[in-house]
């Protein structure tokens, strides 16, 4: 089965479009920090998860399914913020939104140079 860039496409805007991305995000920052990396999974079906990097099997049992790595927030100016760590990610989070959508929207580019 050869999988279509146009499915898994709709499959990351549909992720893009969802919670699951700041949380994500979130989740990828604060797992930066003890070298653990978080990826979402794309099925050509549309649906998506996300992954510890350790959870992640066999992917050549999946070749339909693309795996891109969760981009991480900037986080040296945390220790300055007069706040929670919540409440700057989520004010870098809005700022960067849109820079960190497309670095996943180019990791998967790449995936079908």
């Amino acid at each position: 089965m050869s999988t279509s860039p146009t499915n898994l496409s709709t499959t990351l805007e549909a992720f893009l479009d969802s919670q699951d991305f700041k949380a994500s995000v979130f989740s990828s920052t604060r797992g930066k920090r003890q070298q653990t990396r978080y990826l979402v999974e794309l099925a050509p079906d549309g649906v998506y998860r996300v992954l510890e990097e350790g959870q992640i099997g066999n992917i050549a049992e999946v070749p339909s399914h693309v795996f891109l790595e969760i981009p991480t927030l900037e986080d040296k100016e945390l220790v300055r913020w007069n706040g929670t760590e919540e409440t700057y990610f989520n004010h870098i989070f809005t700022a960067k939104q849109a820079d960190l959508a497309n670095q996943l929207r180019n990791q998967l580019r790449q995936t079908f140079l």
